[in-house]
């Protein structure tokens, strides 16, 4: 039995791709115009996300159920989730994550054919602030936030009739938060009552949850209402507003929608609602247009997955990440000067120039570049090679800081990183890891003590593992590793080779499969057997369509090289396509 070590998705560590206005109007990315647009044109592309998901203290959460359409998968022990190159609706997609113990976490983001999205979502406890008798009803209040439910006005989630405790978990969500871009639900891009699409400023959120004595989910009754009250922010104290739109956030489509009103009285919002979810109290305004900014290094680098802002007078700020091209992607307000800064570490430095716009029909901008005046930055440049020596096609580079995970994407097999520190620090001890999207392995990892105000060009990685193997099965937008137990030897006779590999961590119970490939005498080869055990179900028909063998061991440690390409299915009737790379090392 051979063992080899596997981290599946271990991703991105930034905010969303999309830029989201913090108390005040929302930044994201659309291939079209925006104009009182009503239903943008979902249409369906090849793209990739990325994310990370932590907690309040900003570590990783492991295991989080991260979710993309019918799609899923789990965060690793960093936090780190991964959906690559699937089928997902543009211009707009959204992800789902789970955790026991936290609200829902979630990202709406603009999504562009063939590029990489980036996500960041911290996610919020769910915490119970208070309880009473269904038959008598009561007030909650926290932070800020008062939630007031009837007498006898809760039922069961599914619509049947509840009496006892009623327990209610909630956080509030200021819209000065530095961090809203993370611990929001989706975006804040809606649908008003007319059904035009937009984006909001918004003026406050709160999270409500409301359970049983026994844990169980409970609603708002049939033709009852509650009321809910929101306090006024800090910064929002002096605006005129009276009387402003409610939304709630529609966990089926990533929007909000806009569902009553909310009255101000002093520095409280006040509105009733007819269920609970995370609700918004927001202005709306749809008079937008779509603009990319390139952002760049001094030299011309693109900074690829760097957190950035984005401010104007009329619209305040806003926050955002460029993809793994370095391009800052959103909708902006139409006609306003826009100011950008970029993140760089943990120190903000402006962009030259620093002012765009204004901007009145879609359209680029830039290069705009970091400026270098910081003595604190460290540049990393280098290339990334695979198994065969070639440039990596498709992959990562994972950089371990002394605090904390970062992780800047492989173009066309090389990788730029920029960081500026908080201190001026020398011999910073860093550890750089390539990672193979294609095969899902990790290379060797190679360390790098560095010094600010250095740049270090030619620091060359290869992503492929000496001894590494890999069986990775793809099938319906997902990719598993059958890599704890690969075992390949000799069936017969030296041209037959009979490969079986198992999975236990992704795959409950115990997934396996097999497979009997077979030299022929003409030079041609094929597979005559393959089966398949996995999510509980033994697959008993499969066809093998096509087999592709790139390397054929001569000896014992000299490895197989293949690619199969089928269908599987637990009847003929319920026959699903697969693919399958194998790098596995004769016995």
């Amino acid at each position: 039995m051979k063992q080899l070590k596997f981290t599946l998705g271990f991703m991105l560590l930034l905010i969303s791709t999309a830029l989201i206005y913090s108390g005040c109007n929302r930044f994201d990315s659309n291939p079209e115009t925006i104009r009182s647009a009503t239903n943008p044109t979902q249409q369906k592309v090849s793209s990739s996300v990325v994310g990370k998901v932590v907690d309040e203290n900003g570590k990783g959460v492991e295991n989080a159920v991260a979710r993309l359409g019918s799609l899923t998968t789990q965060t690793d022990k960093d936090g780190y989730f991964f959906f690559e190159n699937v089928q997902m609706s543009a211009p707009y997609s959204y992800v789902q994550v789970e955790r026991n113990g936290y609200f829902k976490g979630s990202r709406t983001f603009p999504v562009k054919s063939g590029h990489t999205q980036f996500v960041n979502i911290e996610m919020l406890r769910r915490t119970i602030r208070g309880s009473f008798s269904s038959a008598n009803g009561g007030t909650v209040q926290f932070d800020g936030v008062s939630v007031t439910i009837p007498a006898n006005g809760v039922m069961l989630a599914n619509g049947q009739p509840y009496s006892g405790l009623v327990k209610i978990a909630g956080q509030y969500l200021s819209p000065d938060a530095e961090n809203l871009g993370q611990i929001m639900p989706g975006a804040l891009m809606a649908y008003n009552q007319g059904n035009e699409f937009g984006i909001l400023k918004t003026y406050g959120m709160a999270g409500i949850e409301l359970e049983g004595q026994n844990g169980e989910a409970l609603q708002v009754r049939t033709g009852s209402e509650a009321t809910l009250e929101i306090s006024v922010a800090n910064s929002q104290l002096n605006d005129p507003l009276t009387q402003i739109p409610l939304w709630y956030f529609d966990e089926n489509t990533g929007f909000w929608k806009e569902e009553g009103v909310a009255v101000r009285n002093g520095n409280k919002f006040t509105g009733t609602v007819k269920h609970f979810t995370f609700w918004n109290v927001d202005w709306f305004t749809n008079n937008l247009v779509n603009i990319d900014i390139l952002i760049t290094d001094p030299a011309g680098n693109p900074i690829a997955n760097k957190s950035a802002t984005v401010s104007s007078n009329g619209a305040g700020t806003s926050f955002g990440t460029t993809d793994n091209l370095g391009i800052l992607s959103g909708l902006v307000p139409s006609g306003q000067v826009l100011n950008i800064n970029v993140m760089a570490g943990c120190a903000m430095s402006p962009t030259t120039p620093g002012q765009i716009g204004p901007f009145f029909a879609n359209g680029s901008a830039g290069p705009l570049h970091i400026n270098s005046t910081n003595t604190n930055t460290v540049n990393l440049s280098g290339s990334v090679t695979d198994c065969s020596g070639q440039p990596l096609s498709n992959g990562f580079v994972k950089i371990q800081m002394p605090s904390f995970v970062d992780l800047v994407a492989v173009n066309n097999g090389n990788y730029f990183y920029s960081y500026t520190g908080c201190n001026n620090i020398s011999n910073v001890q860093l550890s750089l890891t390539p990672f193979s999207s294609v095969t899902h392995t990790e290379g060797i990892s190679t360390p790098l003590a560095v010094n600010p105000g250095t740049n270090y060009s030619g620091v060359n990685l290869n992503a492929c593992q000496a001894g590494s193997e890999f069986v990775l099965l793809g099938t319906n937008g997902n990719r598993y590793n059958f890599v704890e137990s690969i075992n390949l030897e000799t069936y017969n006779n030296v041209n037959n080779l009979f490969l079986t590999a198992t999975n236990s961590q992704l795959l409950t119970p115990l997934g396996s499969l097999s497979i009997l490939v077979t030299k022929n005498p003409n030079g041609t080869y094929s597979c005559s057997t393959l089966l398949l055990n996995y999510g509980n179900t033994f697959y008993d028909f499969t066809t093998v369509s096509s087999i592709e063998v790139t390397h054929w061991p001569q000896f014992s440690g000299d490895y197989l090289d293949c690619n199969l390409t089928g269908t599987y299915g637990a009847s003929p009737t319920t026959m699903s396509p697969f693919s399958l790379n194998v790098h596995a090392k004769k016995d």
